[in-house]
C-alpha cells in the first residue's frame, strides 16, 4: 500500500510541477494570480511539512496519511473546477501535503513493516517512476485532449484510491489490535 501510495504522490508531483502553470494558463488564469498562488504553494509546502511533521508524531500515521491524501483531492477537485479562486485553493490544499507523503509513507513502512534500507530504496524508486509517469500522462493529455482536464482526473482517482487503503489499513490494524488486546486480557486473567 505504501508504495502505491508514493507511487501515486509521484504522479501528484510530476503532474503539478510539469504542468501545473499551463494548467492556470489554460483556464486564462492572470499572471499575476498564477505567480501569487505559485509563492503560496511554496508557502505551504514549508508549512505543511511541519504541520504534518507534528500530527504524525502525535496520531495515527495511517489515519493522517488517510487524511492528507483526502485534502489532496479536495485541492485537485478545486484545480478541475477551474473557479477564480481555484489557483489559491488548490495552492493551499496541495501545498499543505506537498512534502509530507513521503516521509509519512517512509514512517508507516518503518513502524509497521520494520522498515530497512531496502524498504526505503524500493519506496524512493515508486515515487520518482510515478513523477516521470505524472510527467508523460500530463504531455499525453494535452496532447490527445487539448487539455490537462484528464490529468487532473487521474490525479484525483488515484488518491481517492490511494485514501481508501490507507483508511482500510487503518480500521484493519485498530480491529487486530483490540483482538489482541483482549486475547491478552483473556490470557491474563486465566
Amino acid at each position: 500500500m505504501v508504495a502505491i501510495a508514493l507511487f501515486t504522490c509521484g504522479i501528484n508531483m510530476g503532474s503539478v510541477e510539469m504542468n501545473l502553470v499551463a494548467i492556470h494558463q489554460l483556464a486564462e488564469v492572470s499572471p499575476s494570480m498564477i505567480a501569487l498562488s505559485m509563492s503560496i504553494l511554496g508557502i505551504m509546502e514549508i508549512t505543511g511539512a511541519l504541520i504534518c511533521g507534528y500530527f504524525l508524531d502525535k496520531y495515527n500515521k495511517l489515519m493522517m496519511m488517510s487524511l492528507l491524501y483526502g485534502i489532496r483531492i479536495i485541492g485537485f477537485a478545486f484545480l478541475f473546477m477551474h473557479l477564480g479562486s481555484s489557483p489559491i485553493l488548490f495552492a493551499i490544499a496541495f501545498g499543505i501535503t506537498y512534502l509530507s507523503a513521503l516521509p509519512g509513507g517512509m514512517l508507516v513502512i518503518n513502524e509497521f513493516a520494520k522498515g530497512k534500507g531496502k524498504h526505503t530504496g524500493v519506496l524512493l524508486l515508486m515515487h520518482q517512476a510515478g513523477g516521470i509517469v505524472g510527467a508523460l500522462i500530463g504531455g499525453l493529455s494535452f496532447d490527445y485532449f487539448g487539455d490537462y482536464q484528464n490529468l487532473i482526473v487521474v490525479n484525483v482517482i488515484i488518491c481517492i484510491l490511494v485514501t481508501l487503503g490507507y483508511f482500510g489499513l487503518f480500521t484493519t490494524h485498530r480491529r487486530n489490535h483490540r483482538i489482541q488486546n483482549k486475547k491478552v486480557a483473556v490470557s491474563e486473567a486465566l
